[in-house]
């Protein structure tokens, strides 16, 4: 038989637990970070292109590359050219079917060929000329931010 003050403690344990579950499947991209609802422009946003700006304060470039429909490369390196990381990107389609045009949110997988890995998120601005996101670092709470402006070709 369970005391009185130990079945509001349980309860508001189970609780939490329910909570803590819940945020973590309702759009987690890893290390704590929730990708936004992608939306559209009226067209498909372009992230393909090299753009400059700062990973986790890092200043750098980050070089997007087509892999095919809605899927991309991407490799960081700071102004030494040393690659941080390489990262694979998804990109959203808005409604997300088959007639959904390719929104402004790709998420993505990275990892940095030293044991490092980790998942994010990048929203592309209305012009296409701008990028912010946040990324994790496996399956740790910590995140790190991602700020880019397109170069000009």
């Amino acid at each position: 038989m369970y005391r009185s003050s130990t079945v509001p403690r349980l309860l508001a344990l189970t609780i939490a637990a329910l909570a803590i579950a819940a945020c973590d499947t309702a759009g987690s991209s890893g290390g704590g970070t929730v990708a936004p609802a992608a939306e559209t422009y009226g067209r498909p946003s372009a992230f393909e292109g090299k753009w400059l700006g700062e990973s986790d304060g890092i200043p750098g470039t980050l070089e997007i590359q087509r892999l095919g429909d809605l899927r991309y490369y991407a490799r960081f390196s700071d102004e030494e050219r040393s690659t941080f990381y390489v990262a694979n990107l998804q990109q959203a389609k808005v409604p997300p079917d088959e007639e959904g045009i390719a929104g402004n949110l790709v998420k993505f997988t990275w990892q940095d060929g030293r044991g490092g890995t980790g998942s994010g998120w990048l929203l592309i601005n209305r012009e296409d000329s701008a990028l912010t996101g946040m990324f994790g670092y496996g399956g740790s709470t910590r995140a790190g931010s991602m700020s880019f402006v397109r170069t000009p070709e």
